[in-house]
């Protein structure tokens, strides 16, 4: 082979080597375009999913928010609610079982969404309502904690001495101040009244002294409000009308000093006697056919 041959052979290499170079940045740069569309395209997806299964589950925690308020007003047909409630819930689980969206959990969405219950609370109330005798299921969950309760109360009692012994008592020890034997009577009286009279009782007290007496939800939100009050702050405003809601969004942008850049159309008319009335600005409901 001839020097110019060699030489031109040489270009050709080189020129084929440098071109392989360039079909390979592009090949390169193509799979990572591929790559990126198909994880903008799952996360977008996944988003998509997450939005989906709230919307579902959102009226039906707004439902459950209801029937545990009419329950727990001593409503008449409470019992119905609360197994109502229960039921729903045991729904929403069933969806977030199923549908399986990744970052989400039905525990989370009942500490976020309920209101009136914890998640414990919950989780025992469920295979209640789905009993085959649902009322009878919950009367035994309801007896089992009042045999609990009782149990609890005759360790507080004072304790039967034995011939040669003396006597010691499992309770609290008086305030100062009290009169000799009378906190021990008042403590053996109170612990032969049913579970209502007890906590009518202990409502009445505290009442005298300024004080309340509420149950354990009530409590974990008062406490949730202590260590976490934005959390406590989301909790509360889920379960406010819309109206009520824009004006709590007033008001805090006033207390920062701000106020709202856009305007907002006056909430919709709703029925006041429907708890489960939504706004028609809200309602996302196909419009029915003529």
């Amino acid at each position: 082979m001839t020097a110019p041959e060699k030489s031109d052979a040489a270009k050709a290499k080189a020129a084929k080597a440098k071109q392989a170079k360039i079909d390979e940045a592009a090949a390169a740069k193509e799979r990572k375009a591929k790559q990126d569309n198909a994880r903008k395209e799952a996360e977008s997806a996944a988003k998509g999913a997450e939005t989906s299964l709230m919307a579902e589950v959102a009226p039906i925690a707004k439902e459950v928010n209801v029937r545990l308020g009419k329950a727990n007003k001593n409503d008449s047909d409470a019992t119905d609610h609360r197994l109502s409630a229960a039921l729903q819930l045991g729904e929403a689980e069933a969806v977030f079982k199923e549908r399986k969206v990744k970052g989400t959990s039905f525990k989370a969405w009942v500490e976020q969404n309920i209101v009136d219950l914890t998640y414990e609370s919950v989780r025992k109330l469920i295979p209640i309502a789905k009993a085959d005798d649902p009322v009878a299921a919950l009367e035994d969950y309801r007896a089992d904690n009042a045999r609990r309760n009782r149990k609890s109360r005759l360790a507080n009692k004072p304790a039967t001495a034995a011939a040669g012994t003396t006597t010691t008592r499992a309770i609290p020890a008086a305030p100062t101040g009290s009169k000799d034997g009378a906190y021990e009577v008042a403590q053996n009286a109170v612990a032969q009244i049913t579970d209502t009279g007890q906590v009518e009782f202990a409502r009445g007290l505290a009442k005298q002294h300024g004080f309340v007496v509420v149950d354990e939800d009530a409590a974990a939100l008062v406490k949730l409000a202590k260590t976490k009050p934005l959390d406590a702050y989301k909790k509360v405003f889920r379960t406010l009308d819309v109206k009520t809601k824009l004006e709590a969004v007033t008001w805090a942008a006033g207390e920062i000093g701000q106020t709202l850049s856009s305007e907002f159309a006056a909430p919709a008319a709703v029925d006041k006697d429907d708890d489960l009335a939504i706004p028609a600005a809200l309602d996302q409901r196909p419009a029915k056919a003529a």
